[in-house]
């Protein structure tokens, strides 16, 4: 990976870069849990995502390897010093490169609490990265329950007050 990959607060500007990067994301999704489409052609955002732009405990960021646009993450704040990785997407390209695992840990690293990374329970690739990458973050030091609640399946669960 010659490239730097960082973090940035998407702000108003990166609001149709990620709405675009949601059509790749929900039809990559769409292997698992499928939905219809508008008459458009396209998937709904649905209803949360205006949020990211007007709720303070929602954080929208883009995800670039040098000034190449590759990814996103939308992180949300469930209540005080808890944080939910509610979406995280990084281009076909970019993933197994490193990209984002530096890109989440980058994002772990900027809000300190307790986590909670859920993925649906037919995404077996989305699993391993995150226990991967938690477990790498973490030193192994996470649990995992299962979620009932969308996304259905396993969920990570893990503290970066301490030092790792």
């Amino acid at each position: 990976m010659a490239s730097v990959v960082r973090v940035e607060n998407a702000g108003a500007r990166g609001r149709e870069a990620i709405a675009n990067l949601m059509q790749l994301y929900l039809y990559d999704l769409s292997e698992y849990e499928d939905g219809p489409l508008s008459e458009r052609g396209l998937f709904d955002l649905g209803a949360y995502f205006d949020l990211y732009w007007s709720e303070v405990e929602r954080h929208p960021f883009l995800i670039l390897l040098g000034d190449e646009l590759v990814g996103f993450a939308l992180i949300r704040e469930v209540v005080a010093g808890t944080f939910s990785m509610s979406e995280f997407f990084v281009r076909r390209g970019c993933r197994r490169s490193g990209v984002g695992a530096t890109a989440a840990t980058q994002l772990f690293d900027r809000f300190r609490g307790t986590w909670k990374v859920a993925e649906l329970e037919r995404n077996a690739a989305a699993q391993a990265f995150w226990r991967r990458v938690i477990g790498t973050y973490t030193n192994g030091r996470f649990s995992e329950e299962w979620s009932e609640k969308e996304p259905k399946g396993p969920m990570q669960i893990f503290s970066n007050l301490a030092a790792m």
